[in-house]
């Protein structure tokens, strides 16, 4: 999670996937890595939503990666490299583990936030951190970042659920009713988060309340203290991506009729650059009844030009 202090030194995009480095010279250098920009160059090195896999022993269902995750034999989800860019892992093989893919994406939020704490153009070094974690996970799950921070150099002071996150930076500029739980005299304020992301929709409850006390029998001011209490947390595993896939499917299937090339579904390019493209269109669609769509390559494989709606999106 990363504060921005200032509105006008927010930028307005940044981008937060860089997959598989290609070349043995990038490893400690998350900078060089692959963008999300370029995955339809290089499908195979583009490893996009690593952290639900952290720590977990079952492939996910969705087509969401283009080269596929498998089990090793001890159970973890390992994705192979691919062959025109071999680099061994960290156990001599020619696989990565979810947590070492993790900490290339840390080492690049790690770079953001060093150069947003900085000043005078120098960043500020960062070697202690607290994260947040889905309130669900558990404790294998919680070692395995853990490490992927350790391997960044990076000690974690905290995990606190994500839903708490959100509710503490809600709670540090707001006033809350008075109550005194020994009592029962006053009253709690009840909110309800959603968090709904890329692959989980949370929703999280939350009880806020403040308690006035005097610190010595002397004092005039009553010193307030506001509490937070979390006190239940769920989810369900739909999200951003599986509107992403529709719209895919979408495009894909009024591609094919259109231009009676079926063989678009096995180009791993063609799918990368639907990908982006529908992830463009779910965001105009979300205030807009129409977008424009257009997918095009410097061969003449896959370029089309077509109109996706909402309505288009009804049914599904």
């Amino acid at each position: 999670m990363i504060a921005y202090s200032d509105r006008k030194q927010r930028p307005r995009y940044v981008p937060s996937l860089p997959p598989l480095p290609l070349q043995r010279s990038c490893i400690r250098s998350a900078r060089l890595a692959l963008t999300t920009a370029q995955a339809s160059r290089f499908p195979n090195a583009h490893y996009p939503y690593i952290k639900p896999l952290i720590g977990s022993t079952t492939i996910p269902s969705l087509p969401l990666y283009p080269n596929p995750p498998r089990l090793a034999e001890d159970g973890t989800i390992v994705f192979q490299h691919p062959q025109q860019h071999p680099l061994p892992g960290a156990d001599g093989t020619d696989t990565w583990t979810a947590t070492a893919l993790l900490a290339h994406q840390i080492a690049y939020f790690r770079t953001l936030a060093e150069t947003l704490a900085g000043s005078d153009g120098k960043p500020e070094t960062i070697s202690q951190v607290v994260v947040t974690v889905p309130g669900w996970w558990n404790q294998y799950q919680r070692k395995a970042y853990r490490d992927a921070l350790e391997l960044q150099g990076l000690t974690c002071l905290s995990m606190i659920g994500e839903g708490t996150g959100v509710a503490l930076n809600y709670a540090m500029t707001r006033q809350f009713p008075d109550y005194d739980p020994k009592t029962g005299r006053g009253q709690k304020e009840y909110h309800l988060i959603y968090d709904s992301g890329a692959m989980q929709t949370t929703a999280t409850v939350v009880a806020f309340w403040q308690e006035s006390y005097l610190p010595n029998p002397k004092s005039k001011t009553p010193i307030n203290t506001t509490f937070v209490d979390v006190l239940s947390t769920g989810h369900e595993d739909i999200g951003g991506v599986n509107l992403d896939l529709i719209i895919r499917d979408l495009l894909l299937k009024d591609f094919v009729v259109k231009t009676k090339k079926s063989d678009v579904a096995q180009d791993k390019r063609a799918l990368a650059k639907l990908d982006k493209e529908a992830n463009r269109v779910k965001h105009i669609l979300s205030a807009n009844q129409e977008s424009n769509v257009n997918v095009s390559t410097k061969g003449p494989r896959f370029e089309h030009r077509l109109m996706s709606g909402r309505i288009a999106l009804r049914g599904h």
